[in-house]
């Protein structure tokens, strides 16, 4: 198997508020947890790349993939929390399978991605976000897109504390999220009613 480098864009806390500094405590113990799943994985490189993003994500990631050697797993702090070791490994092993071929949680909205040929990244345009990344692998640089297992249960970031919250109900919340959220007093509002009126077929949720 080739090299498999993961770089974790992580652009650390923007603003002063409480909030927002707990958010960043959050991802900054997430980001740690990843990086040793990842290393556990067999990723040759783990990088965290800090710092407020100055160009496009196309641009930037074009810019880091010249530096890679073999394949690439992109992924932003915050990211998937609920990534597994077996995800992990899947990463790692397209990454660093060769070929052309791309991993991701969903084609349609990219939070991680295993690239094959981290090459073919520098001829990336200026995309704004990560989302369009596995279209664009799919559509321009003909590489076969895959998605991991579990779309909904990888659909959840750390964007706000209330993620937090939602993952410290976790059985295993990783590398201290679920402490974290309790010394802060993080709850989710209303939750035995959410999960009553969820586990009732009769009754519909709207969320707007």
């Amino acid at each position: 198997m080739g090299e498999a480098t993961v770089i974790i864009l992580h652009p650390g806390a923007d603003g002063e508020g409480p909030l927002t500094r707990l958010l960043a405590e959050a991802r900054d113990r997430l980001v740690a947890h990843q990086a040793r799943l990842f290393e556990g994985a067999g990723a040759h490189v783990v990088r965290i790349e800090r710092g407020a993003r100055e160009a496009s994500f196309g641009e930037r990631l074009a810019a880091l993939a010249g530096g890679a050697p073999g394949g690439l797993i992109i992924l932003g702090a915050g990211a998937a929390p609920r990534l597994s070791p077996a995800d992990a490994r899947r990463l790692v092993v397209v990454a660093g399978g060769g070929g052309r071929r791309a991993l991701t949680n969903n084609r349609y909205s990219s939070d991680v991605c295993a690239v094959s040929d981290a090459g073919a990244l520098r001829d990336l345009p200026p995309l704004r976000g990560d989302n369009a990344l596995p279209r664009w692998l799919a559509e321009r640089a003909g590489f076969a897109v895959a998605e991991l297992a579990g779309r909904e249960r990888l659909a959840l970031d750390l964007d706000s504390p209330l993620d937090l919250a939602l993952v410290a109900l976790l059985p295993r919340p990783p590398a201290g999220l679920g402490r974290l959220a309790r010394e802060r007093d993080l709850a989710v509002p209303r939750l035995e009613e959410l999960r009553a009126v969820a586990a009732d077929p009769r009754r519909e949720v709207l969320v707007f």
